[in-house]
């Protein structure tokens, strides 16, 4: 099924972070792409936590997805229908100025 290791409750914590350093060790690259960041804003991809200058910041799942998305794709030029499409999908039927709303 998949499964490399298991931990039995109780567990010590210097044991979980063994099992988690040997895994990182078995499968290098693991948390490649797992981290975004540019001009003082860093994305955590994995825990989907943002920050600026060290501060986390909260954004609403939707708001998340948006500045994820833009980061990835920085450098490009991104539209309107384009983010409509990633974020809300193809067959999104709303107003296109919903993106409106997300910005702060």
């Amino acid at each position: 099924m998949g499964a490399d290791d298991y931990l039995i409750k109780p567990y010590s914590p210097l044991v979980l972070m063994a099992k988690v350093k040997r895994f990182l060790e078995k499968y290098p690259g693991t948390m490649d792409g797992m981290l975004t960041s540019a001009g003082g804003i860093v994305i955590n991809m994995g825990s989907r936590l943002v920050s600026i200058d060290c501060n986390t910041i909260n954004l609403t799942h939707t708001e998340f997805e948006i500045l994820a998305y833009l980061m990835q794709n920085r450098g490009i030029v991104i539209t309107r229908e384009q983010l409509i499409a990633k974020i809300w999908g193809y067959d999104f039927y709303g107003d296109e100025k919903t993106m409106n709303s997300h910005r702060k």
